[in-house]
Order: structure tokens, then C-alpha cells, then sequence
């Protein structure tokens, strides 16, 4: 892990310590360790300008709490009930997930009693609801943010499935069998996140300008076996090089320490955010909260952490 990305993860700060008053800190990590221009990138999709934030531009901790709490605009701002706005409360990470995924209609059992617009709960409920999920959303360790995560995770790939055509469906089939994949999912599976393989891996091949032919002649190439049949060598070494010049073609193009790069990744934010929706799609959740524009960056949040992961980078261990 770069020494400057671990520093500014560990640092103390108001900004930081305001953000896990509110049960933020999960979000607020994740927005930190992405780099400057992305968090720039991700602001625009919540309308906010941070080249024009005064005093903020440039200390990754201010930006961080002002892309999550900036009046009217910030993520929190997107998840606010009418309630909390008028009491000047930030809904928490644990709720802004409980909300997305239950506009998905995602079974999550009793985790749904601690989100405190839960009308099903009384009053004396709704606030250890609220106490509940700021404890439980700062903590690493927390069973339950690892489970909302892992339901959001799911519906992300389940989404982005129904996006591709099928023809595109069958180059990733063939890109997955891959033994690259098995160490993205190595390095995914500490977390129990190996089955967000597929997710990437199809992120990539979006991004990366890798076609289905370019995917189905790697694999005649491969299953060639004439290779090594009685030709000449003239011939043999002319295999050889197609061979080795389509397979870097695609391999550069899906090899993880190069597409999934913390420090400036080729598959940022620009581009989820233009090209990747979940698929969530839009619509009031009620009490004026736009789960639409709630979930894209909440997706996004999401993907920077497996990018994270794929890095070695762990956000658990920052909380």
C-alpha cells in the first residue's frame, strides 16, 4: 500500500471525527482513499463543484465530509427524510443501505429495524435504531454492515448482468475461465467477496475496447494445437508471435494490478458514472428521498472498495 494512501486513512481530523458522529465513517473512508481528480468526478454526480468549495479543495478529509454532508446536495442529503433535515440529522451509512436495497425489494430480515424511518417501530425504537446503526455502521467488525454490503454487492451484479447483450455475455463467460480470475477472487475472498469476480471482469471488458472476436480468437488461438505439429520452424514462429501479440492484446486489458489501480485508475469514477448504472433505477422512496440518485453513487462507493481490495487495500482496517 502507498505510504501516503495509508497516512491520510489513519489521519485524525474534525472532518473525520464529524463523519463518524453521524455513522458515516465508512463512506467517508472510501471517498479519502480515492484519488483527487475521482472525488472531484464523484461530487459532479452529486452536483457538488469541489474545485469551487472554498477551503476545501485539496484536503481530502474536508472534501470527503462535505461530499457526504453538504446541504441539499451531499450523499447524506439524498437519503435525508423531511424529519431528520428539520432536526439537523445525517442519515447514517447503515440506513442509506437499508433504503437502496429495500427500492430493490431485498429481504434483509430484522436489519431493517435499524433504519429509524422504520414505521413499524415505536418511538423509544426509532432512536435506538438511529444510536444502533451509528455504532454498528463505524465498526469494521459489524456483522451487519458486512451483510448490507454483501446484499448490495449482489444486486450490483445481478444488475449489471441484465445490461449486457449476449453476445457480450459470452466474451465474459470466456474472459472468466481465465486464470486470472482466480486471483482477483483470491484477493476478494478474505472479505467474502469472491463472487464479485464476475462484476469486474465485466467492467473491464467494457472499458478495456476488447471485442467478442478479439475474446473468440484468443481462444482458437489457445485451443490451436497445430502449433506443434510438423511445419516448419518459419511457421511455428509465426504462430508463436500471433499468439503471444493477440493474447497481450487481451491479457493487458484484463490483468488486475494494471486495470484496478489505486493511485490513477484507468476505470474511475468518469466512467462509471456515464456508462455503469446498477440498474437500481429511479423513483421517489417516499418522505422525499431519491433512491435513483441515492444508489449510483452508493454503487460507486462500492466499487472503489473492490478496486481497493484488489490493490491490498483493506478499509476495515482504517475504521
Amino acid at each position: 500500500m502507498a505510504e501516503e494512501l495509508q497516512k491520510v486513512l489513519m489521519e485524525e481530523s474534525e472532518p473525520r471525527a464529524a463523519a463518524a458522529k453521524d455513522g458515516l465513517l465508512r463512506p467517508f473512508l472510501l471517498i479519502v482513499s480515492m484519488p483527487p481528480m475521482e472525488r472531484v468526478t464523484f461530487g459532479k454526480l452529486l452536483g457538488i463543484d469541489l474545485t469551487k468549495e472554498q477551503g476545501v479543495m485539496g484536503n481530502a478529509h474536508a472534501e470527503a465530509l462535505c461530499l457526504l454532508n453538504k446541504n441539499k446536495k451531499g450523499l447524506t442529503s439524498l437519503a435525508n427524510t423531511g424529519m431528520s433535515s428539520l432536526a439537523g440529522i445525517n442519515t447514517p451509512w447503515i440506513p442509506i443501505l437499508l433504503r437502496v436495497l429495500a427500492h430493490r425489494k431485498v429481504d434483509v430480515g430484522d436489519l431493517k429495524n435499524l433504519d429509524p424511518v422504520n414505521f413499524t417501530l415505536p418511538g423509544a425504537a426509532k432512536k435506538k435504531a438511529y444510536t444502533d446503526s451509528v455504532e454498528k455502521g463505524n465498526l469494521s467488525s459489524s456483522e451487519e454492515l458486512k451483510t448490507l454490503e454483501e446484499h448490495l454487492m449482489r444486486v450490483i451484479l445481478t444488475s449489471q448482468q441484465g445490461f449486457l447483450t449476449p453476445e457480450q455475455q459470452e466474451a465474459v463467460t470466456k474472459l472468466l475461465e481465465r486464470p486470472e480470475v482466480q486471483d482477483m477472487e483470491s484477493k476478494l475472498a478474505p472479505k467474502g467477496l469472491q463472487f464479485m469476480a464476475p462484476y469486474l471482469i465485466t467492467l473491464i471488458y467494457l472499458t478495456s475496447g476488447i471485442t467478442p472476436e478479439d475474446v473468440e480468437s484468443l481462444e482458437e488461438a489457445l485451443a490451436d494445437t497445430d502449433i506443434n505439429a510438423k511445419s516448419d520452424e518459419a511457421t511455428k514462429a509465426k504462430k508463436k508471435e500471433n499468439m503471444k501479440a493477440l493474447g497481450t492484446k487481451v491479457l493487458t486489458n484484463v490483468a488486475p494490478v494494471q486495470i484496478l489501480n489505486v493511485v490513477c485508475p484507468p476505470l474511475g469514477m468518469a466512467y462509471l458514472a456515464k456508462n455503469i448504472s446498477c440498474g437500481i433505477g429511479s423513483g421517489v422512496f417516499g418522505l422525499g428521498t431519491n433512491v435513483k440518485a441515492l444508489s449510483d453513487p452508493v454503487e460507486m462507493l462500492m466499487t472503489h472498495r473492490l478496486m481497493l481490495l484488489m490493490n491490498g487495500v483493506d478499509i476495515d482496517q482504517f475504521h
